[in-house]
């Protein structure tokens, strides 16, 4: 009777014990906060949850030109504006993952416009693939080698440089040296009495940077 009346007894405390148990606060999961990712340059960040480096950046441009007076009496026109007003918005994402065949970037660049009367549009300026030599998208072309001037005016370019539809592959030698194939929309560079289009444009470069 009295070993029935111990077992009894422990039991109701193992009871007890597992009540008091359940009732204890759980401990919440970890938060996965953002981590910076310095593999890349400054302002990376890595997507929470996965390990992919991004980027975001932007830019705000307002200008006002106004129109040249002279311009064949353009001034004096009822239907020519004296001045154009433009504001532009940019936005750049850049996310990069490693891989055991090299970096996979994907990078996107895009702007809107507003300009007199409130008219408005979007325009996509880069969005391309790059995975070790290999880049698919849009981007600016290899055949255009120029990189830039220190007077532009107004938004947008005033030289040759395309930035088009292609797929090319770039080999590094070393030392800054380097070679690119690409295959590249030729469209883009057509106007007037041009036919239609029936095959890219092959473009080969050869490239070097050196701390000259």
């Amino acid at each position: 009777m009295k070993l029935k009346s111990l077992m009894l007894g422990a039991a109701a405390a193992a009871a007890a014990t597992t009540a008091q148990a359940a009732d204890l606060p759980v401990a919440p999961e970890p938060v996965d906060y953002v981590r910076v990712c310095d593999a890349y340059g400054a302002r990376f960040y890595y997507i929470p949850g996965t390990e992919t480096c991004l980027r975001v950046g932007g830019r705000v441009r307002t200008q006002v030109v106004i129109n040249n007076v002279l311009d064949d009496g353009a001034w004096s026109a009822r239907d020519t504006d004296g001045y154009s007003w433009l504001a532009r918005g940019y936005l750049y994402l850049d996310a990069r993952t490693a891989t055991e065949f090299g970096t996979l970037r994907a990078y996107v660049s895009m702007f809107g416009n507003s300009t007199n009367g409130d008219n408005s549009g979007f325009a996509m300026d880069n969005a391309y693939i790059q995975w070790g030599g290999l880049t698919a998208g849009r981007l600016g072309s290899n055949f255009d080698i120029f990189t830039g001037q220190a007077f532009m005016g107004v938004v947008g370019r005033d030289w040759s440089d395309t930035t088009l539809n292609q797929v090319a592959y770039t080999a590094a030698f070393g030392n800054g040296f380097s070679a690119t194939i690409a295959l590249e929309d030729r469209s883009s560079r057509e106007s007037g009495t041009y036919g239609g289009t029936r095959m890219p444009d092959v473009v080969a470069a050869l490239g070097i940077s050196q701390g000259w």
